[in-house]
């Protein structure tokens, strides 16, 4: 154990809110130890590990929406739109690349048991994972496209050809076996729209899987980062420390906010903004629980505004 007393913990906040001039005040609240500190990078560093998993969620299913939109965009250029769905399908599954790649190298055995059961359990998962393969390797993904005639406009769907993936030496061979199997039964096409709809369920699954995985340590990292701040309030708008005879800075307040934030608006509404707090309650406990920690409150949760 190191005692050597190396840093110290400085909060600044507003004391006069209804101000309309930014006023602050600063104030050393206690003195930080060699070992403060290195808790301190560890709790940081575990907390923006799960920062990063929402953030490449939020790109995986932002692509996903970007994609929809476009399929749903009136357009009196087929060519021109035929190769835009490519592009951006394309966009989906090399986002969904970067997420599968990031949760592999940072949650090690627990990305793995999980990333076997979605994989095992999903064809949409399946799916993209084997397509993403296919349009990195050998070109076009998207082959068909069907026009049908509504009320006001024309809806047009975008398929993909399973007989294509099937016969392609990039998708796996337990995949190429399972998609001849659905052609003998009669599979055409596969409705991307629909995959992706579902897919965008499976990430959001996924990652909220992961981050319970994760819960005990994410907990005790909010807890001891909180105990470690005399006069804690969610109030305060930094609170820092920092080294002994150096000018850099670093604000645990400030990557507990971050993540909040990202959990809250890359994650639990995106989808869906008017999601009620009943709702969340009974979805995401985790969310609940760190937010008591952050605010003080227990019914006190961040909004989308």
């Amino acid at each position: 154990m190191n005692k050597e007393k190396v840093g110290k913990i400085i909060t600044i906040s507003n004391p006069n809110p209804n101000s309309n001039r930014f006023e602050h005040s600063k104030k050393v609240e206690r003195d930080l130890t060699a070992d403060d500190l290195e808790r301190i990078d560890r709790c940081d560093s575990n907390i923006w590990r799960l920062i990063n998993l929402l953030l490449l969620s939020y790109n995986v299913k932002k692509s996903c929406l970007i994609y929809l939109e476009e399929n749903n965009r009136e357009s009196k250029d087929g060519i021109i739109h035929f190769a835009e769905v490519n592009r951006m399908l394309l966009t989906v599954l090399s986002s969904f690349y970067s997420y599968v790649q990031f949760c592999e190298k940072n949650f090690n055995q627990d990305y793995k048991d999980l990333s076997h059961k979605f994989y095992d359990d999903n064809f949409e998962y399946r799916l993209f994972t084997n397509l993403r393969r296919l349009m990195v390797h050998s070109g076009i993904g998207i082959t068909q496209r069907t026009q049908q005639f509504g009320e006001e406009k024309i809806n047009c769907f975008y398929s993909v050809d399973p007989i294509i993936m099937a016969d392609s030496l990039k998708v796996k061979s337990s995949f190429k076996k399972e998609l001849k199997e659905l052609i003998a039964n009669g599979l055409k096409a596969i409705n991307i729209n629909e995959s992706i709809d579902q897919f965008v369920t499976i990430i959001d699954e996924y990652t909220l899987a992961i981050l319970n995985k994760c819960n005990g340590s994410l907990i005790k990292d909010f807890e001891w980062l909180v105990s470690i701040t005399p006069n804690y309030n969610s109030k305060m708008i930094l609170c820092l420390f920092e080294e002994n005879g150096s000018e850099v800075k670093k604000s645990h307040f400030k990557t507990m906010t971050v993540f909040l934030e990202s959990f809250s608006r890359c994650f639990i509404y995106l989808m869906d903004k008017e999601k009620s707090e009943k709702i969340i309650k009974n979805q995401y406990s985790l969310f609940r629980r760190v937010c008591t920690i952050y605010y003080q409150n227990e019914d006190a949760i961040p909004s989308d505004k």
